[in-house]
């Protein structure tokens, strides 16, 4: 019996798509919040020896924690084998050390929290800044998921077409020098090129040149 995936609030695409990807089926699961702000769930899924998974992200995770707790809990009471989390985005792994005297390390106290609900998590590029990899905080089973690969193959699918028609396009608008910088910016030669070079392709500037607001955690 394949595995039943519940979507949370906001992840019904992203679970159908994942659901057609493997062949699953996708439970239904009552979500609502009451005029307090309190949540009520109902589940109309038989899960009763089921292996399940619950797709949610985790941006924005004090918004979202509460309902997928209580979620994992209502799966379980209701018999499921197993209960799994999927969660593209892997929230509070950037506290990775104290900062300063009496601060929480709140990635460890995040996967403690989760690791207690779930028997396994499957996530995409998790925050790995000084952990070597997620069994260090997590004692459950665990599965990071690259998502560079299909990015690149997007990029170069999606930029190809229009990469020539766009380069001639802005080459026509710039006078000689500028041209010439331009050139040189295409090529990844980025000193003399007007302002902050772009992807000639699809006109998005490349990483890595300057950060500004760094966040202090990374």
């Amino acid at each position: 019996m394949t595995m039943m995936l519940f979507p949370m609030l906001g992840n019904e695409r992203m679970t159908n798509a994942i659901a057609e990807r493997i062949g699953s089926a996708v439970g239904k699961l009552e979500l609502r919040r009451f005029p307090d702000g309190e949540s009520y769930i109902r589940l109309h899924s038989t899960v009763a020896g089921r292996a399940v998974a619950v797709v949610c992200t985790l941006a924005h995770p004090d918004d979202r924690f509460l309902q997928l707790l209580f979620t994992a809990r209502l799966l379980r009471e209701n018999g499921a084998r197993s209960v799994h989390l999927v969660a593209p985005y892997l929230a509070y792994l950037r506290q990775d050390r104290r900062f300063n005297d009496g601060e929480a390390l709140t990635s460890r106290q995040f996967a403690q929290l989760l690791s207690a609900e779930f028997d396994g998590l499957v996530t995409v590029d998790p925050h790995l800044h000084r952990y070597g990899n997620l069994q260090e905080v997590y004692s459950i089973e665990t599965e990071a998921l690259a998502a560079s690969p299909l990015l690149a193959e997007w990029i170069s699918r999606s930029c190809r077409g229009a990469a020539h028609h766009r380069s001639r396009q802005r080459e026509r608008t710039m006078g000689g020098r500028h041209r010439r910088a331009y050139r040189r910016a295409a090529c990844g030669v980025y000193e003399d090129a007007p302002g902050r070079p772009r992807c000639p392709h699809c006109g998005v500037e490349p990483f890595g040149l300057e950060r500004t607001n760094a966040d202090p955690r990374r």
